[in-house]
């Protein structure tokens, strides 16, 4: 289930690292971000047809440490939990449980995927 409404962080999005990402990779970013589900996962065919986009402008997101993509086709949002905290009764669980099991939330609320020698706070400099 995909949520009619999204927050987004500006801490995020108004940062160095994410204003030095091509104009066009933010705005998919975006559009990523607003069909995600409630758990911050989105398979990434639909949402490139539909803003007319091929993967290379995913490539950006992913060398940044925006976005995981794993070999589904699947993306999730890394710092999903710090736009958006959801009320119990809005929260529906992702169907993509695969791809959250091999996930782990870190303390400042980003996924990152454990045993990789970096975790995202640590690859954006932090």
């Amino acid at each position: 289930m995909v949520a009619r409404k999204r927050m987004f962080c500006s801490d995020i999005t108004e940062s160095d690292r994410f204003l030095d990402l091509p104009a066009k990779s933010q705005a998919l970013y975006f559009h990523l971000c607003m069909r995600s589900d409630n758990d911050g996962f989105v398979d990434t065919k639909s949402v490139l047809r539909s803003v007319r986009r091929t993967e290379r402008y995913l490539e950006p997101l992913i060398r940044a440490g925006f976005i995981i993509r794993f070999p589904s086709g699947v993306v999730c949002i890394v710092d999903w939990w710090i736009h958006n905290a959801q009320p119990k009764w809005e929260y529906a669980v992702t169907v993509h449980m695969d791809e959250l099991l091999q996930l782990e939330v870190s303390e400042t609320g980003r996924y990152f995927i454990p045993n990789r020698q970096k975790q995202p706070e640590q690859a954006a400099g932090r």
